[in-house]
């Protein structure tokens, strides 16, 4: 019995000393001591303990072991953490205790005190509302240079206070490892703010020398995102303001305002979303005013939690609008859009990452802050590549719209110099056939009782002169025609009257019929073209009826469709041939009748212009009709016409 009462009390002590070396941090060479898993915590809701009670607390198990860092979130607590450093004989004395990250405002060290006695006394002040020229050392991070003057336990006590987020992560250093460490990460800082500095250079001459909007938006971003960077990571309370600390305090959440409003302007430029969406561009400058206006806040009244978490719920909102709009980009195919898109998938995830970690979800770590300010940066730089992309890509479609406007131009000043050729040839034209018909009606007159065959000479020179005039007029229909119509209202009866009175006039064989019961008085058309295309099917149905007889020219219309029938009695068109009248220059060789091929094409031509149809039918020894679909694209009113033939 008493052998195995002495074995469970040697058991419970080894468990003893063992709890109490797993809550000691044991300095025993150079090198670092990360305090991860080593700390306890003590919140202190009123901020009112003295530094004895949160002996007597930690001393009554008060404090609550960490497993990780510490990450509490948005907190007005005080917040005391307490760690335990041992130390070999013979190692050295001093040690640096670093705190991270640099926001923290109050940051108190306190340990034994100096009288030797049990109570602890404040032996450091630090955190950022402390100037940088009265701490230990002029660092970006708050830093104590602590003494462990022997190798018993000797406990440290942390008082922080924040108005921002709590995620803290502490570090033991040997003076040596310390002065190593913060000069390798001054190393890297020099280049990642290097190469931060070059882009905006070499932006800010981009911009001053093309002043482009989207590239100013984007410096204002780059440059305000540099800056809420180098201030979150304390080097503008080192560097700008060593001696202002309510400078240092305040630049954060200001630099980051500014940058959430540069870039809800700069998104707006970049995607061009006034283009497609009125809300979402009010909506992106709703929260760059909100940013602008949070910013003002922290200005005029100092850092406070609410501002603080509206500004990083901001930035969340703008990130994820920049994600949509980058995927809407990269499904259109736009120039820079996989650029866009993979920057905007960085920032989102960094942005999501950092809120999770301000609001306490996840402890903070020096390779996760590193790999978030190098993630940061490269989603600048995605942006600024995908931009020049689109800035280049748009610089050659705008040089491809010049060209091609100059051509257009070029094309359209030829194409009315032709046309001024055209009618010039056409004018000409016409006054000489003109003189001739005039000429040939003189000598009837004069010669009026002639012998037959002279005035059959005559009837022969007047049939040329019709014929020569139809083949001008089509030749140069087919060329004006390549321009284009130019469509008007119309008097369509009065067109029509015209048309039967000229096609009257080219035969005394034949009797032009016209069966309209309604004519409509307005139609939308091009005048001179539509003339053309009628006239030609009226000369053709006189041509193709050399026994005469009569040619009857039917128009109905309703609300929608004009129709014109042309029909004639004459010799028809065989049934293989009746597939080809509409082709270009195809003649039905065996009836012996003058032409070359052109009229029936340029009908069809005509008459497609007009979004119109038409369509030949015909019985070989029977007669020929053909049909003319038309759209009525605007009437307001019908004209009666009497049934009957219309007389000369």
């Amino acid at each position: 019995m008493f052998i195995g009462a002495a074995l469970l009390c040697m058991v419970l002590a080894a468990s003893f000393a063992w709890a109490s070396s797993a809550k000691t941090v044991w300095l025993h060479a150079d090198g670092k001591y990360p305090l991860d898993g080593k700390l306890r915590m003590l919140r202190d809701p009123a901020g009112t303990l003295a530094a004895d009670e949160i002996v007597a607390h930690d001393h009554a198990g008060g404090f609550l072991p960490l497993a990780d860092n510490l990450s509490v979130g948005f907190t007005s607590d005080v917040i005391w953490l307490a760690f335990t450093l041992s130390k070999n004989a013979g190692s050295s004395s001093k040690w640096w205790l670093e705190i991270m990250p640099p926001l923290v405002e109050h940051v108190d060290l306190y340990g034994a005190a100096a009288d030797g006695t049990s109570h602890i006394a404040l032996l450091k002040r630090g955190g950022i509302a402390m100037p940088a020229s009265a701490r230990d050392i002029a660092y970006h991070n708050t830093a104590f240079l602590i003494t462990v003057a022997d190798d018993k336990p000797h406990s440290y006590y942390l008082r922080l206070q924040t108005n921002t987020t709590l995620a803290l992560r502490a570090t033991v250093w040997s003076p040596n490892a310390f002065t190593t460490s913060a000069s390798s990460e001054m190393s890297f800082f020099g280049i990642y703010y290097g190469i931060w500095l070059m882009i905006l250079m070499f932006s800010i001459t981009q911009c001053w020398l093309n002043r482009q909007r989207v590239r100013c938006w984007w410096t204002l971003y780059a440059l305000c995102d540099g800056l809420f960077i180098f201030s979150l990571s304390g080097f503008s309370a080192q560097y700008l303001a060593p001696d202002h600390p309510d400078i240092a305090q305040r630049l954060p959440g200001l630099s980051l305002g500014m940058t959430i409003m540069a870039f809800s302007f700069f998104s707006v430029e970049l995607y061009a979303v006034r283009s497609f969406s009125l809300l979402v561009t009010w909506g992106l400058r709703a929260i760059g005013a909100t940013g602008v206006l949070c910013a003002g806040l922290l200005v005029l009244f100092g850092t406070h939690s609410l501002t603080l978490r509206c500004l990083q719920l901001n930035g969340l909102a703008i990130t994820i609008i920049s994600l949509l709009l980058a995927i809407r980009a990269l499904r259109k195919r736009q120039s820079g859009s996989a650029w866009y898109f993979t920057g905007s998938v960085i920032m989102t995830a960094s942005t999501l990452f950092v809120l999770a970690r301000n609001f306490g979800m996840i402890a903070p770590g020096r390779i996760i802050d590193y790999l978030l300010q190098a993630n940061i940066l490269t989603h600048v730089i995605l942006l600024y590549v995908g931009m020049e992309q689109t800035i280049v890509s748009s610089k050659r479609d705008r040089t491809k719209a010049q060209k091609l406007v100059l051509r257009a131009r070029t094309t359209l000043q030829s194409a009315n110099e032709q046309k001024q050729s055209v009618a010039l040839v056409s004018h000409e034209f016409h006054n000489t056939l003109g003189m001739i018909d005039v000429a040939v009606g003189n000598l009837r007159r004069v010669n009026h009782d002639a012998p037959p065959e002279v005035m059959e000479r005559y009837h022969k020179i007047e049939q040329a002169s019709h014929h020569l005039q139809n083949l001008v007029d089509n030749f140069l229909t087919e060329e004006r025609i390549s321009f284009g119509l130019r469509k008007a209202k119309i008097d369509f009866p009065a067109l029509v009257f015209e048309i039967v009175h000229l096609a009257q006039t080219r035969t005394n064989t034949h009797q032009i019929v016209l069966d309209a019961p309604t004519l409509l008085a307005d139609l939308c058309a091009d005048q001179e073209f539509l003339k053309v295309a009628l006239l030609n099917v009226l000369l053709n149905a006189i041509k193709y009826s050399p026994q005469g007889g009569d040619i009857v020219m039917s128009i109905r219309n309703n609300n929608e469709t004009l129709q014109i029938a042309i029909c004639d009695q004459g010799i028809g068109i065989a049934p293989d041939k009746l597939p080809h009248v509409f082709d270009k220059y195809y003649r039905i060789h065996h009836t012996g009748s003058r032409g070359v091929g052109l009229g029936l094409h340029l009908v069809k031509s005509i008459i497609e212009l007009h979004d119109g149809q038409v369509t030949v039918q015909s019985t070989e020894g029977v007669g020929t009709t053909v049909m003319i679909r038309l759209p009525v694209l605007c009437h307001s009113s019908e004209l009666e016409v009497p049934p009957g033939q219309w007389n000369k």
